[in-house]
């Protein structure tokens, strides 16, 4: 990938730019709750911008239903906006201003990647920190990484990890209510879409449960002290809170970590212990890595005896 052109520093920008880079189902949607609630924060009104995974391979089919569904809602809301603005009610130039951002976001630009700042920064109110959170973009390069990381002169990244193996399920679940509707959500549906996805190493649900590889791409790729890890199953705590709020150079204000975004659909379809079992052993490299590099594992990513994997003969004991 040859380097692209980047936008310059806005006037008006904040000091920290941050993008959540995942992992899917992992809290992000929470945690984007919060941080659009912070008055130190700026979020996007819309939680996931999808811009890197569509203007890089192999995603750029979202390039255009993105553009037609902005252009869209722009031109069925635009009378209501006009109406509402000639009243003298602000927010509504804030949302035509934003809308129009976000239409115009992926269209080509001089510098490469000004449009996505300004869809970031629509409005913006001079908060010292702005961003927003995308999943996908766990799944992009170590060039693609590099470049996010030159678009301002401090930008950051976060990103959250679940077990691998709950992520991955929590994930087909997901995909399963958004095509078939929430009663397609069953046991039996659910391990026949896990086959499915075993027997297919490249599938992109597996790759969003490959932390290690993420974080490789990132590493190679950012400067140390700009990525931000956390754990979804620790992640509901006023320290966990506290943490991310000293890492984005923000106070932090008091959070709902009583409350929690799709919990209880995850219940529907729950898996076996032996296919369970399965897929900690199809991640085991991940459950290793992450030992290694942080130095322990989550106490909820350590699975009951009787669903780990049988040690293999040159590992028994």
């Amino acid at each position: 990938m040859t380097k692209a052109a980047v936008a310059g520093p806005a006037r008006d920008a904040p000091q920290t730019l941050f993008i959540g880079i995942g992992a899917q189902k992992s809290g992000t949607t929470w945690l984007a709750d919060y941080l659009s609630r912070h008055p130190g924060v700026h979020m996007t009104a819309r939680k996931e911008l999808h811009y890197w995974n569509a203007v890089y391979p192999p995603h750029r089919r979202f390039t255009k239903t993105l553009q037609r569904r902005d252009a869209w809602r722009l031109a069925a809301t635009g009378p209501l906006l006009w109406a509402l603005e000639r009243c003298g009610v602000e927010a509504a130039g804030d949302e035509r201003r934003r809308r129009r951002a976000y239409a115009g976001m992926l269209r080509p630009t001089e510098p490469l990647h000004a449009a996505y700042v300004e869809a970031i920064l629509a409005g913006h109110r001079g908060e010292p920190v702005a961003g927003e959170i995308t999943p996908a973009y766990a799944m992009q390069s170590a060039e693609v990484f590099a470049e996010m990381a030159r678009i301002a002169p401090d930008v950051r990244f976060i990103y959250i990890m679940r077990d691998p193996a709950a992520r991955l399920v929590s994930g087909l679940r997901h995909n399963l209510r958004l095509r078939l509707g929430r009663a397609a959500v069953t046991a039996e549906r659910v391990e026949a879409e896990i086959a499915l996805v075993l027997a297919a190493p490249d599938h992109p649900q597996i790759g969003r449960s490959r932390y290690d590889r993420t974080i490789g791409r990132l590493e190679r790729s950012v400067s140390p002290g700009k990525v931000h890890y956390a754990f979804y199953e620790e992640l509901f705590s006023q320290t966990e809170i506290g943490r991310l709020c000293a890492f984005l150079g923000v106070d932090p204000v008091h959070a709902d970590t009583d409350r929690r975004v799709h919990t209880g659909r995850d219940r529907a379809g729950a898996i076996s212990a032996q296919t369970e079992a399965r897929l900690r052993a199809e991640f085991a490299g991940v459950y290793d890595f992450i030992e290694t590099r942080f130095g322990r594992l989550p106490e909820r990513w350590t699975p009951p005896a009787a669903a780990r994997p049988a040690p293999t003969e040159e590992h028994a004991t």
